[in-house]
């Protein structure tokens, strides 16, 4: 989490958070935060065109959860639609002219950009200053032009594949051409490109925007849904909580927003529906060495336990895979923002009620792992053995973990010792998700 976008900047959110509950008397229920029924009025909308009217209430991956007179109702994701307000939202006192849009999805609209080679500064809805790492901003948009073809040419370079530096995009005579390099520090009135050997300074005002070159991939889980706001901001959410005068939200890539509620335009809740296995509790975790040692057995018991949503160096959960024949290496490293890191001798179960038609995912050695011995990732239903796949220095590139499940009530997954060897070996369980 620590490597998230605007970790730094978000990490009031908690504190604000804290304080509204000492300050208003919230009371929590069932973890999620819950005011007295009042402040501005939104419907939720049911998949079944039903609506119903509510002030407070959360959202995650599973359910949406509210409070109606007094009684929490909870209603499954796949039945929500979409929330929107009673009242039509306050009229913008000013559109925002630069677009940023983020690694996950996210896009921010600001009256100000600038840029020093380490973080990447904006100006937040309230005007407050956010720093962006560089590795979290896909791209930046500095003219909004409304001309359909200009629009249509910049899509494209976002979909374009083949980058091997930043794109500098500007128009040439009514379609969008670009530079490649590696750009440098945005002023107000210039944009730094190094190429082939030579920085110059280009004029901001002659560029279109910005598309930036990362070498490490990034990877997200599904969205619950998209939050957008009056100001033009758009956010993929894992999870979304209601309060009385704003809404704390979490997008899949990590960053943790407060965005006030008169700001709120709608959310709209995904068609897919996933739940992150990572996110679940499961009802048996453990870890079991090849041969116990009774001195040590507690240690080691807690030592190897499985890590969620991180590796065990606390990092973020990432694969190796051949890269494309332009990269300058032969492997390409990506990383995921959910998953499982497990070590042979690993058994997790999780309670899931047959309600879940598939798992999925990916699965591979840990990319700092010495090929070493050998693993065998099982998964089984109810008892019986759904997958089975072995790992060991022959086997140099990640798998697709793709499981029918058939009404399965008990799924266990399982990094078993692979022929009586496998001593350290870690495998990365990587955007694991159950699909209804």
């Amino acid at each position: 989490m620590r490597d998230s976008v605007l970790w730094r900047f978000f990490q009031f959110v908690r504190l604000t958070a804290g304080l509204s509950v000492a300050i208003l008397g919230l009371e929590t229920l069932h973890g999620q935060v819950y005011g007295q029924v009042y402040g501005q009025e939104r419907v939720i909308v049911k998949s079944d065109g039903t609506e119903i009217p509510v002030k407070l209430f959360s959202v995650d991956d599973i359910q949406l959860t509210c409070l109606i007179e007094g009684k929490q109702l909870t209603i499954p994701v796949e039945q929500v639609s979409a929330i929107r307000n009673v009242a039509d939202p306050p009229v913008m006192e000013s559109s925002k002219p630069f677009l940023i849009g983020l690694g996950d999805g996210s896009t921010v609209a600001t009256n100000s950009i600038l840029y020093d080679r380490n973080a990447i500064t904006i100006q937040g809805m309230q005007n407050e200053e956010w720093k962006l790492a560089p590795r979290d901003v896909a791209w930046i948009r500095f003219v909004q032009n409304g001309q359909e073809s200009i629009n249509r040419d910049w899509q494209e370079m976002l979909d374009r594949k083949g980058r091997s530096g930043d794109w500098l995009v500007f128009d040439r005579n009514g379609q969008l051409d670009f530079l490649e390099g590696l750009v440098g520090n945005i002023t107000e009135s210039t944009i730094e490109l190094t190429s082939n050997g030579q920085t110059n300074q280009a004029p901001r005002d002659r560029v279109i925007g910005i598309v930036f070159f990362h070498g490490v991939k990034r990877t997200f889980a599904p969205a619950v849904g998209r939050l957008r706001t009056i100001d033009g901001d758009e956010f993929p959410a894992s999870t979304v909580r209601f309060t009385a005068d704003s809404i704390l939200l979490a997008t899949i890539g990590g960053m943790e927003v407060d965005i006030p509620a008169d700001r709120f335009l709608e959310f709209e809740a995904s068609k897919q529906k996933y739940v992150i296995v990572s996110k679940l509790i499961p009802v048996t975790v453990e870890w079991k060495p090849l041969v116990a040692n009774s001195s040590t057995i507690e240690f080691q018991q807690r030592w190897n336990r499985p890590k969620f949503d991180m590796s065990f160096e606390s990092e973020t959960l990432s694969l190796q895979f051949p890269a494309s024949d332009r990269a300058w290496s032969s492997y390409q490293l990506v990383e995921y923002s959910h998953g499982i890191a497990a070590k042979a001798g690993t058994r997790i179960v999780y309670e899931i009620d047959g309600e879940f038609s598939r798992l999925s995912g990916s699965a591979g050695f840990a990319p700092k792992l010495q090929l070493t011995g050998r693993v065998d990732l099982v998964v089984v239903g109810d008892g019986e053995e759904l997958f089975r796949k072995s790992f060991d220095k022959t086997v140099f590139e990640p798998v697709p973990v793709l499981v029918e499940l058939n009404k399965t009530k008990r799924l266990t997954i399982q990094v078993d010792y692979g022929n009586g060897s496998g001593f350290g070996g870690i495998l990365h369980l990587c955007d694991l998700k159950l699909e209804r």
